[in-house]
């Protein structure tokens, strides 16, 4: 039998109104560590409600648990062969009032013991279940009760002896009071010029910005003027190249007309 997580925690589920199965029983005591199920070291005291399960080892006396059994000790024996793994063994207590007790373990491994607590559906072992658990809280209450009393009557006693102390602390707290106040004041002095100052800044940056977008349009206009000039210079260089060109070519012209009356000249 291998189960996974979820069907052993149905398993366990099942057994607050069942005895274990047979396989269940070897499952468990074969394979605890799989399901990360707990080794008790310490009997259980008086465990109520039914369905209450525990795996033991071996250095647990696990039969002493507080109940007054019909069968003291470990109880009636049962020995049942199982294919495969050898005996399991099964040991019952019963209750006078229908609350059985049994304990599980195998043959060849004695040291690990599982014990479960069933109780047969009445309303009078419901009851006495009950009635033990608010008897419980009640006398932890009244101990509580108690002390607290104890303590009470010591605080007053000590009070009533450091009335002084008492006055001095009240001075102490006024003054501190006066302090913490003050406090309070200079903080909301200082933040409210710490606001000024802000509302200051945010003014002063605000200018700024005002200026700095009043500079960035007259770099604009520089750029569109210095562009108009470049293009003035551009077209300047134009005429006074093609002026150039022109006062060239007439004086070359001018020169060859002029070569052959000098020559003649000469002659």
């Amino acid at each position: 039998m291998s189960l996974n997580r979820e069907q052993m925690n149905a398993v366990i589920e099942a057994a607050k109104t069942r005895f274990f199965k047979v396989d269940e029983c070897v499952e468990i005591l074969t394979n605890h560590r799989h399901y990360n199920l707990p080794l008790c070291s310490s009997p259980a005291r008086r465990p109520i409600g039914s369905g209450a399960i525990f795996l033991y080892n071996a250095i647990a006396e696990w039969y002493v648990d507080g109940y007054s059994w019909k069968i003291h000790g470990p109880g009636e024996c049962t020995s049942i062969m199982i294919q495969g793994v050898g005996h399991l063994v099964c040991v019952t207590n019963e209750h006078k009032m229908g609350f059985q007790r049994r304990g599980y373990w195998l043959e060849q491994q004695p040291h690990i013991v599982l014990v479960q607590y069933l109780a047969e559906a009445n309303l009078e072992l419901e009851t006495m279940a009950l009635s033990a658990k608010v008897n419980g809280k009640l006398g932890a209450m009244l101990k509580t009760l108690h002390k607290a009393e104890y303590e009470l009557n010591a605080c007053w006693k000590e009070n009533f002896a450091s009335a002084r102390a008492v006055g001095e602390l009240k001075e102490h707290l006024a003054r501190s009071k006066e302090e913490v106040a003050k406090l309070k004041s200079d903080l909301a002095r200082k933040d409210d010029e710490a606001r000024s100052a802000a509302k200051a800044h945010e003014a002063s940056l605000k200018e700024v910005k005002l200026r700095l977008a009043e500079k960035h349009k007259e770099l604009a206009r520089v750029r569109e003027e210095l562009g108009a000039r470049e293009q003035q210079l551009a077209k300047f260089r134009e005429d006074f190249l093609e002026a150039a060109r022109s006062m060239v070519c007439a004086i070359t012209s001018w020169n060859a007309h002029a070569a052959p009356g000098a020559m003649h000249a000469r002659t």
